[in-house]
């Protein structure tokens, strides 16, 4: 306030000041005390209301505060006072309790709102002791009423790593024990020109002496082909 106001009967108030009369009585100086109690409490629904409308009429959003020139509230207590403001309609808000009576119990379902708050105006409850009783309460019941103080986190793109393609298996198969690999034979040397100039009488010989080995009993032709008549005659008999 740049100009101090006046409340009345003497009574000046101002942005820095309490201005009070020289004869104020003892019970009127009482009742000051009492009404500067009630605008306490009432401050916090007045912002959160203030707030609440900003947002439905103006979009009214953090940059708002976050203005150099700003001299109002931060932008943390106005959003959650208007967080309360919305969870409590005024025909639910009760006097002879404070804002955070009402802060403690506005994450609960509005049936367990009024079933705490009326016990706590009863029994005479602190903001504590409404608390403990809050706690008593089932967590999946209760919501979050409080606003972030920062922005959401952007999203951290993380870069999705494959892993090298593997090298492509060459299937060996494994040796078989009980096959022996046939020894290894070396190149055999080229065989030489037969000699043109023997004598081809000696040549006709040479092989007519090779021809009656293999036919003779000696060389093992004649008796291989003796048994496989045999073995055909026998056939035919069976088949017959």
């Amino acid at each position: 306030m740049k100009l101090p106001i006046a409340w009345g009967k003497g009574i000046i108030v101002g942005a820095v000041r309490l201005g009070l009369p020289a004869d104020l009585d003892h019970a009127r100086w009482c009742e000051i005390g009492t009404n500067l109690c009630h605008l306490e409490r009432a401050l916090a629904w007045w912002v959160g209301d203030w707030w609440a409308f900003g947002e439905h009429r103006y979009g009214a959003l953090p940059e708002i505060t976050e203005d150099p020139d700003w001299r109002g509230p931060a932008y943390q207590t106005c959003a959650n006072a208007a967080a309360v403001c919305r969870a409590f309609e005024i025909s639910r808000r009760r006097e002879v309790l404070s804002f955070s009576h009402h802060e403690a119990v506005a994450a609960l379902a509005p049936a367990d709102q009024d079933r705490l708050l009326d016990q706590a105006e009863r029994e005479g409850w602190s903001r504590q002791q409404l608390r403990d009783a809050v706690r008593s309460i089932e967590p999946s019941t209760r919501r979050s009423i409080t606003v972030a103080t920062t922005k959401a986190a952007d999203r951290i793109a993380v870069p999705l790593i494959r892993k090298a393609a593997s090298p492509p298996v060459t299937y060996v198969p494994p040796p078989i024990p009980w096959v022996t690999p046939p020894p290894a034979v070396s190149d055999q040397p080229p065989l030489a020109n037969p000699d043109m100039t023997e004598d081809p009488a000696r040549e006709a010989e040479r092989f007519g002496t090779v021809r009656e080995f293999l036919w003779s009993d000696r060389g093992g032709v004649a008796p291989v082909i003796e048994r496989m008549r045999e073995a055909h005659m026998m056939l035919s008999q069976i088949v017959l």
